[in-house]
């Protein structure tokens, strides 16, 4: 979801470098809960398997937020190269994969330390 006043800002700055948010609503209610500020663009969500942790893949900002599900506050961002793409966790949520759109390589990240593990 893009900030308030959008189209109408963009043409303030540059089309690229307009930053973004994720929204949580609660679903029975209908109401907006809380409004995160994350990277530019963010494409891709993926939520661990224990639920504990969201990785927001960023388009634009070529980065990770890590959001945690018990603050709702980004807690780390994760740079992970051009145009991140998809998001995948390990099924025991030891890691997580990030592919970058249009590349040969991807990235794997150590969920307990936040950290990228290892680049292919």
């Amino acid at each position: 979801m893009l900030e308030e006043g959008f189209p109408e800002k963009l043409r303030e700055s540059k089309v690229h470098r307009y930053p973004s948010v994720v929204v949580i609503y609660d679903t029975l209610t209908k109401e907006l809960v809380r409004r995160i500020d994350v990277g530019i663009i963010p494409k891709i969500i993926a939520v661990s398997p224990d639920e504990k942790l969201v990785f927001v893949a960023n388009w634009n900002s070529y980065d990770i937020s890590v959001i945690s599900t018990e603050s709702y506050q980004v807690i780390k961002t994760i740079k992970v190269g051009a145009i991140p793409r998809g998001v995948e966790f390990t099924p025991d949520g030891k890691y997580a994969y990030v592919c970058n759109f249009g590349r040969l390589y991807n990235f794997k990240i150590d969920v307990a330390s936040l950290e990228v593990a290892k680049h292919h």
